[in-house]
């Protein structure tokens, strides 16, 4: 994976730094390989934020270190690495976040002082670095919630811990803030997820939406072209709380 930072000054942009890191696995799982980082943000102190999928062993970027990740087992499988550099290169934390098998790294979106972050893990011994370890098998995509310094605040995941949640979940999503700094987490369904005591879902995409102590407020379906499309990215108008989706037809149909 690699960070490359460019400044606009008057009429061009200034190359001022770059920087990478990653594992020495070579990921190749059959559809997709590699490392490369999938999302990021800024903060009002032009900090950056940036989810990328890592591997399993001898994993580095600038001070970050570990010789294998928390459930390093085959070195095929991704997990998520959670950083942040200063406008200068300076790295200002960094965290991993893995389970026992692959985990995707899905959105990450910045507002008043918090980031947040979705994704999916899959299996149990979920591990958010050194901050918390949940045991949960079934459910597996999450989202969470942090400070500018990298403190944990709060995990949510979707779903009860039943067969019924593991055969619904799908590692297609997407974050967005709205207006009223509640947290849309859209989502892409199999059917027979429960949502909550009213709704389990069908086959299409969800508008989850939270607020900012990680409750559940409402749970939207949304119109959908076709079972076979999937939620790829979301902008959401704060103005107007209107949302521009694009949707992409899903690997292996």
């Amino acid at each position: 994976m690699v960070l490359l930072f460019i400044s606009v000054a008057g009429s061009g942009q200034q190359y001022r730094w770059m920087t990478g890191g990653g594992s020495v696995d070579l990921l190749n799982n059959g559809i997709i390989q590699g490392e490369w980082i999938t999302d990021m943000c800024v903060d009002d102190n032009d900090n950056v934020y940036c989810l990328a999928l890592v591997g399993d062993y001898v994993l580095r970027a600038d001070t970050f270190y570990m010789s294998q990740a928390f459930n390093a087992f085959s070195g095929d499988n991704w997990n998520i690495l959670f950083f942040s550099y200063d406008c200068n290169k300076n790295m200002r934390f960094a965290k991993l976040i893995d389970s026992r098998a692959s985990a995707h790294a899905l959105g990450l979106e910045y507002n008043k002082g918090y980031v947040y972050m979705c994704g999916l893990l899959s299996m149990e011994n979920k591990r958010f670095g050194y901050d918390t370890l949940l045991s949960w098998y079934n459910p597996a995509n999450f989202i969470a919630k942090y400070d500018t310094l990298g403190g944990y605040k709060w995990v949510e995941f979707v779903g009860q811990d039943n067969l019924s949640t593991a055969l619904a979940n799908r590692a297609y999503g997407s974050l967005s803030i709205d207006g009223n700094d509640d947290i849309h987490y859209y989502l892409s369904m199999k059917s027979g997820l429960q949502f909550n005591s009213s709704i389990i879902s069908q086959t299409g995409t969800y508008d989850l939406k939270y607020d900012v102590n990680g409750s559940l407020l409402s749970v939207t379906h949304l119109q959908s072209i076709d079972t076979e499309y999937v939620i790829e990215q979301v902008a959401l108008d704060k103005n107007t709380n209107n949302y521009y989706a694009l949707f992409t037809i899903e690997v292996g149909t």
